[in-house]
């Protein structure tokens, strides 16, 4: 008999420490702070929503005398065919003129602007001589490839004074060649950037 009550209290004693482990550690887990969450990096996802079409809501109850105000107009067909298009009354002549005009000014836009690149360059490879007089003139042509390079420089107006032509002449052979070739069309090129005229002043600024 006292060998059972003995078994009986060692056996009560184990379940009550056990109890107490337990108890324990779930206390302890769940008022620990969990460090490994922070010092875990944070993965941020960027997203941009685009608006999609707004899908009627079915659950929202359909008010009826909203819907009785909406009413269909009829056609006027009669109106609607004796209407002529704006564009049904401008000619084919017209809109052809109207298309050629834009390319004109698109064309000229688009030759200044690779006029003043290419005057740019050669003004700034150009050296001026010193003590000339202001009125002289040069003039230069210059045959260029499609990819800008200078194949041939040509005096064809001299302005009588060997330093300022030898100046010219000069610059253009510093410039070599024009980067920008490449951006202008074919059509442009041939027709005002194979052969450039070019006219140097002592007093071009």
């Amino acid at each position: 008999m006292k060998a059972r009550i003995r078994y009986l209290n060692a056996g009560l004693v184990t379940f009550l420490m056990h109890g107490s482990i337990i108890t324990y550690l779930f206390f302890s887990t769940a008022l620990t702070p969990s460090y490994e969450l922070i010092t875990k990096p944070v993965m941020v996802k960027l997203s941009f929503d685009i608006p999609q079409n707004l899908e009627p809501n079915t659950n929202t109850p359909i008010n009826k005398t909203n819907i009785q105000n909406i009413q269909s107009k009829p056609i006027d067909t009669a109106s609607a065919l004796t209407e002529t298009p704006e564009i049904a009354r401008t000619s084919i002549n017209e809109l052809i003129n109207q298309e050629r005009d834009f390319l004109e000014v698109e064309n000229a836009s688009i030759q200044e602007k690779y006029a003043s690149m290419v005057i740019l360059m050669i003004e700034n490879a150009w050296i001026k001589p010193r003590n000339i007089p202001k009125d002289l003139s040069a003039g230069l042509r210059l045959i260029v490839n499609k990819s800008g390079r200078i194949l041939q420089s040509e005096l064809v107006k001299s302005s009588g004074n060997l330093r300022f032509d030898n100046s010219a002449l000069q610059a253009v052979a510093r410039t070599d060649s024009f980067y920008f070739y490449n951006e202008i069309p074919d059509e442009i090129y041939k027709e005002s950037f194979r052969i450039i005229n070019l006219k140097f002043n002592p007093d071009n600024d």
